[in-house]
C-alpha cells in the first residue's frame, strides 16, 4: 500500500440550482471539471455528478494529491470557475 488516504482526496460539493438555472448549472460543473483535470488539480478517477429528488447537484471528485487540494483556492482557474458558479447557485454544506 502507498499510504495514501484516498478517502481524504475525496470532495463533495452540494449546489443548490438559482431559479431556473439547473441545466446552465450542470454544463458549468462539467466544464469545471474539464478545466480541473486540464491543470492536474484533479483526477480522472470516478467523478460522480448527481441531481437529487429535491433539486440539489452533487458532484464528487479527487484531488490528485494533498498539495493539489490545498492549493486550488489560490489556482486562477478554480476562482475563475467558482465566480461562473456563484452566479448559478447556492453552495451547501
Amino acid at each position: 500500500a502507498s499510504g495514501i488516504n484516498f478517502m481524504k482526496l475525496t470532495s463533495m460539493v452540494v449546489h443548490k440550482p438559482y431559479k431556473g438555472k439547473d441545466e446552465e448549472l450542470l454544463a458549468a460543473i462539467k466544464l469545471c471539471y474539464r478545466d480541473l483535470y486540464k491543470t492536474g488539480l484533479i483526477s480522472d478517477d470516478a467523478p460522480r455528478l448527481m441531481k437529487t429528488s429535491d433539486n440539489y447537484i452533487i458532484f464528487m471528485f479527487a484531488w490528485k494529491s494533498r498539495e493539489a487540494r490545498e492549493a486550488s483556492p489560490q489556482h486562477p482557474v478554480v476562482q475563475e470557475h467558482w465566480m461562473k458558479l456563484s452566479k448559478l447557485c447556492e453552495f451547501e454544506n
